[in-house]
């Protein structure tokens, strides 16, 4: 969540006010996660990473210029995301991606259930999860029921992009990535 709600939406704000400083291959992204699944994201919302050094940078650093995108707290004082952020990065994400958002056929009904490693965040993780799991089958007989999870192997970003562009219910704890 915080990754690509704090750090990815505020790309938003300097595309838009400095278009050619995100298009330079010599600026560079103060983010959360800086691995291959930052930089996954990170080329959906149009940051070139394929170059010869990772783009995003975490921790301390030093720079000659820097620019500080306007921020909020944790969901933005209980109001979310900036609305236009979201709808860029939906936006951005479904230009580079656009076999996942094909819409699923309207007979397929599919649930989604976000299950988060207990040993990874137990105040995030659904503790009765066969129980949850059944009540779901059994409520919903004619669903697809899938699963999201934290426990690797994680599936890659456009997979998780596609299972969440195909769910019709998403079913997880609250902080748990949403």
């Amino acid at each position: 969540y915080h990754f690509l709600i704090d750090s990815l939406t505020r790309f938003y704000w300097v595309k838009e006010q400095y278009p050619d400083v995100v298009a330079s291959n010599s600026t560079y992204f103060h983010v959360g996660l800086v691995n291959e699944v930052g930089q996954a994201w990170a080329r959906l919302w149009g940051i070139d990473t394929w170059t010869d050094s990772n783009r995003l940078l975490d921790g301390w650093w030093t720079a000659k210029k820097f620019y500080v995108p306007p921020s909020n707290g944790c969901a933005n004082l209980r109001k979310g995301a900036d609305p236009l952020a979201l709808r860029s990065f939906q936006d951005s994400i479904q230009a580079r991606l656009p076999l996942v958002f094909k819409a699923a056929p309207r007979h397929v009904k599919s649930v989604l259930m976000v299950r988060r490693d207990m040993n990874v965040s137990r105040a995030r993780a659904v503790t009765n999860w066969e129980a949850l799991a059944g009540v779901v089958s059994k409520v919903l007989p004619d669903w697809n029921i899938e699963t999201f999870s934290d426990t690797p192997p994680l599936p890659s970003v456009p997979e998780v992009c596609a299972m969440f562009s195909r769910a019709s219910i998403i079913i997880g704890v609250h902080g748990a990535g949403f």
